[in-house]
């Protein structure tokens, strides 16, 4: 007789875990980036700005989580897509396309995009890496 492995359930604090993840790791990447650009352009005096842009960042990232991700994730999960390489590849695409529509320039898009697929793994990292994805 076969054993197969269960499925992982999309509970409560999964999905916490996974909320955490995704606002913890995308506002990170949101913040490196912005640093980044701050260095890239010498605008020094915008460092200032740049070291309380994290709460608010990740104040974005959690309330769009729950807003625009959730939604997804509860959808990918349902069908069985668990795995890092779906949430790094949504991630990357859903944020670079809303980045790209806020700020029409494709840096913008690239920039959302990195950050995205920097949040979908933190994501699934924080979610499904804990106990493995077929558990």
């Amino acid at each position: 007789m076969k054993q197969r492995a269960a499925k992982t359930r999309l509970t409560g604090g999964v999905m916490a875990w996974g909320l955490l993840g995704l606002s913890l790791f995308g506002s990170s990447a949101t913040v490196f980036l912005f640093l980044f650009l701050i260095v890239a352009t010498m605008q020094i005096q915008l460092l200032g700005p740049a070291l309380i842009l994290f709460p608010w960042a990740f104040a974005v990232w959690v309330i769009g989580g729950v807003i625009v991700g959730f939604p997804i994730w509860a959808g990918l999960h349902a069908l069985g897509l668990r795995g890092w390489p779906v949430a790094v590849a949504g991630g990357a695409g859903l944020v670079g396309l809303i980045w790209l529509l806020a700020i029409p320039h494709w840096i913008a898009g690239g920039a959302g995009a990195l950050a995205g697929a920097v949040a979908g793994w933190g994501l699934w990292w924080m979610a499904y890496q804990r106990g493995g994805t077929d558990r």
